[in-house]
């Protein structure tokens, strides 16, 4: 498959709905990806379905995301789901942190009030596929404006050329920490690459000591949709969805990784706490 799956819901809407559930808050979705979820401290998205697969989460809604170790079934904690719009005013998803203290087999539980959603399982990996915290990130070589107008490199409708002035590996070797967005605005189904994008944009004036770099997904901008090729770096990366933001600091170790999504609250501590 050349093109990469979009994050949130799409990829685990199936097999929740082959689970099915009587329960009365809803079902449970694990939205981030296969194969990031390593243990120790991890960032997950989770999102609340109805029967129907209408999307039930709100900022109206508080919830709690209970964890259970799954053979045998064992509750382990609970943490605090944070509600962050995805577009803003239209779509949104809970973000937990939780610590996992082995890989293997796991179930999540959305507890919303008194009421209880289906569990969701999931995998916590030995070795996620995307960098994680405390990793290197991947020196890898993208394309800038030097050799390729803008509109060649970017589906931002609106970039900002200082996105597009260092290659990745320039800006990784520089000595100064770096922001880096994988997205692509104008291919994202779920319209989550621009939001992502902008606020990256809207934080770089009050980081003038950051790099930010902007790697569009995919080689051939002009391609036919199912045509679509990821650049090396998705690769390298190991990103099996788009959009992805990583604070990398000047040394070039993984500070933080976003999913999907990212807060303007969240984005902020990880640019000034590396």
């Amino acid at each position: 498959m050349k093109r990469l799956h979009t994050v949130l819901i799409a990829s685990a809407v199936l097999t929740v709905a082959a689970c099915g559930s009587s329960e009365s808050a809803g079902l449970t979705v694990v939205a981030s990806s296969a194969g990031t979820i390593g243990s120790g401290s991890q960032r997950l998205l989770v999102t609340l379905l109805s029967d129907d697969q209408t999307e039930l989460a709100s900022p109206d809604l508080a919830v709690v995301i209970e964890f259970a170790r799954a053979s045998p079934r064992e509750v382990v904690g609970e943490a605090a789901g944070e509600f962050v719009w995805l577009i803003p005013d239209v779509r949104g998803l809970y973000v937990t942190t939780f610590v996992f203290d082995r890989p293997g087999e796991w179930e999540a539980t959305v507890v919303a009030e008194d009421r209880r959603a289906a569990p969701f399982p999931f995998v916590v990996v030995d070795a996620p596929i995307v960098p994680d915290v405390g990793d290197p990130a991947p020196l890898s070589i993208t394309r800038t404006s030097d050799d390729f107008d803008l509109d060649q490199i970017s589906t931002d409708p609106n970039p900002d050329p200082d996105f597009y002035r260092l290659s990745l590996d320039e800006a990784l070797g520089s000595g100064r920490p770096t922001v880096v967005v994988f997205a692509t605005p104008a291919f994202c189904q779920t319209q989550t690459c621009g939001p992502m994008l902008d606020l990256a944009k809207e934080a770089k004036p009050g980081h003038p000591d950051h790099n930010f770099v902007h790697v569009e997904i995919y080689e051939d901008l002009n391609a036919e949709v199912d045509q679509l090729v990821p650049v090396p770096a998705v690769t390298e990366w190991g990103l099996p969805s788009e959009p992805w933001l990583f604070v990398v600091n000047a040394d070039g170790v993984v500070m933080a990784r976003f999913e999907g999504v990212v807060s303007p609250e969240e984005l902020e501590e990880a640019l000034t706490h590396r």
